[in-house]
């Protein structure tokens, strides 16, 4: 196991502080919303959020990889977590919660506006922030790659396991994540949007559904 701290561990790093980001924003929605979270339930079987600190005052160098594999995994289970609650709370939440989402991806895009992006330039933006796992986790596998647009789908799901175990349909992963992608891809650029051709809408079968952004 690794003792040095790379470019990689750093950019991997910032992927997390931003899903553990929008996390804030969420529990800051279900606590106008009046919804009843035990947060020190979650905290103690899903683990507490990184520090406000440098990744180096905080990682166990002597197992980088593991360190940030279960930071994933402890942020992963929260969202879920929370998003259950919300929406057991009252099934129509979800779309005030699709709104946080949207909120959120637009925040992180507005620092990065710009009106000459091609779609693969908007992907590989995107990927900066999108949290998919480890680098080690090849989960995406292009269709189309043009200066109109860019096509992938997913070969595997790796946030199911989570959202199974918190006892909520993976479906809603897709479905608020899909409003982040939207909203940070058009903040990006106006020119872009993000589409989804859905073949299976429950995602169970992910890699049947295409995900693109498009030049318009």
């Amino acid at each position: 196991m690794s003792l040095f701290l790379g470019k990689i561990h750093f950019w991997l790093f910032d992927k997390i502080r931003c899903f553990e980001n929008l996390e804030t924003d969420i529990l800051k929605f279900a606590d106008k919303k009046g919804v009843s979270i035990d947060i020190n339930k979650m905290y103690d079987e899903f683990g507490y959020p990184t520090e406000d600190k440098p990744l180096e005052e905080q990682i166990d160098t002597s197992n980088i990889h593991g360190w940030l594999q279960n930071q994933i995994q402890k942020a992963e289970y929260r969202q879920a977590y929370l998003v259950k609650y919300i929406i057991d709370s009252d099934s129509s939440n979800i779309d005030e919660l699709k709104e946080v989402f949207k909120a959120h991806g637009n925040k992180i895009g507005t620092p990065l506006k710009s009106d000459d992006l091609t779609p693969k330039d908007a992907y590989e933006i995107l990927n900066n922030f999108l949290l998919e796992g480890m680098p080690c986790d090849r989960t995406t596998e292009f269709l189309a790659n043009d200066d109109s647009k860019i096509s992938f789908h997913y070969t595997r799901c790796l946030h199911r396991d989570y959202w199974d175990e918190v006892g909520i349909s993976i479906k809603y992963f897709y479905i608020l994540r899909n409003e982040w992608i939207k909203s940070f891809i058009s903040t990006l650029d106006e020119s872009l949007t993000f589409e989804v051709k859905l073949n299976d809408e429950d995602y169970e079968n992910i890699e049947e559904n295409i995900f693109s952004i498009v030049k318009i």
